[in-house]
This record gives C-alpha cells, structure tokens and sequence, in this order.
C-alpha cells in the first residue's frame, strides 16, 4: 500500500508505469462530505476501468464520458465517483469525495 497528503479541493494527476492490477482499490479519507479531489490517472494501457463504490458497481450516469449534455470531465462538485476516460490523453479521471459511501467510512 501507499498512502499520499493531499489537500482537498485540488486536482492531482497520478501515472502508473505498469498495467493497473485486476483490482485497485483508491481511498481519501476526509470527514467532511463538502470536500473532493480529482484523479487524472496516466494509464499506459488505454482501458476504460470500472468503478465500483461498496462493492457496487456504479449506474451509466457517473460516466461523465457519456453524459447526455455532452461529453465532459468529472468536476470537483460531481458526486463521489464521477469518472471519466479521455482515450485519447490515456487518462482516467475520478472524482473522490470525503464522507461516508455505501456504508464506509472514508471514501473507498
């Protein structure tokens, strides 16, 4: 495991050197449910992932990729799990927020 201090309400972009493992589980552990972060993840493989929030997977709609008002990154105000993939930047982007999702405490 690693673990990164981050300060909410900012944007972070992560590159991972090797294929994602099968199951890669991301935690921001903040209280307060106010505050968000964004992932931009450089993938060297260019896969769309999954996301899944307490072992669900998350509905079509937290892909904003395929938002019906047109296609768009996730926002710091978009609900926790809100992604999308840019194949054409290899990007994954993600937003985390703090407080409890699907019965966890710290975002998972």
């Amino acid at each position: 495991e690693r673990g990164w201090a981050v300060r909410a309400q900012e944007l972070y972009n992560l590159t991972l050197f090797a294929s994602p493992p099968k199951h890669h589980r991301l935690r921001y552990f903040n209280d307060d449910a106010g505050d968000s972060i964004r992932l931009g993840i450089f993938l060297t493989q260019p896969f769309r992932l999954e996301v899944y929030v307490g072992g669900k997977k998350l509905e079509d709609s937290y892909d904003k990729a395929q938002d019906p008002a047109g296609a768009r990154y996730p926002e710091l105000s978009d609900a926790h799990g809100a992604h999308a993939f840019d194949p054409h930047q290899r990007r994954f982007y993600l937003t985390m927020r703090g407080g409890s999702h699907g019965g966890l405490p710290g975002s998972s």
